[in-house]
């Protein structure tokens, strides 16, 4: 139990890390999420609408940060041949979400951050089957629900200014 407090306490570390290194997408979030929902407001899910760079940066940053390096182990139902590997029922598996999050083919420069991942040339949304950031399978309903709780927790800590900068009084047009 002990690694994974260590293991929380180091993706943690990372995150405030990531949110020095990163001013230049914060500031246009902070900026977004100032124009279209205030400052004096916290933000909700039905905001992520109308908030598609947050949306797309949040995103990012969970794919990016790698969260749950290991997620929660599946029993195998079936039997099942993966890749030349037969894989019998019974056996507990762990899924490595590494090869998923930092896969070339759907994500150009995984090792590099780039909301560019999630966008479309239009700027609009793209979503990706490649990203689960908490877990994979059935248990991807529990990810959901996480992700929003993350996702809300995240817009909400910037609004609320645990993260300014210069220039981060925002400039609506």
């Amino acid at each position: 139990m002990l690694h994974v407090m260590l293991n929380c306490y180091g993706k943690c570390a990372n995150f405030l890390f990531f949110v020095s290194s990163y001013y230049v997408f914060l500031a246009k979030v902070q900026e977004e999420i100032d124009c279209v929902v205030g400052r004096h407001q916290s933000p909700c899910m039905q905001d992520r609408g109308s908030i598609p760079y947050t949306d797309v940066v949040v995103h990012e940053i969970l794919r990016y940060i790698e969260l749950v390096p290991i997620p929660l182990a599946h029993d195998v139902t079936r039997d099942i041949k993966f890749r030349n590997y037969l894989i019998l029922r019974g056996m507990t598996i762990f899924i490595s979400l590494s090869s998923v999050l930092y896969d070339n083919k759907e994500f150009p420069n995984p090792e590099m951050f780039g909301p560019g991942h999630f966008l479309y040339e239009s700027g609009k949304f793209k979503k990706s089957d490649y990203f689960m950031p908490f877990s994979a399978g059935n248990r991807n309903l529990y990810s959901s629900v996480i992700q929003r709780t993350v996702y809300l927790y995240e817009i909400s800590w910037g609004l609320h200014g645990a993260y300014s900068g210069p220039g981060s009084i925002a400039t609506c047009t």
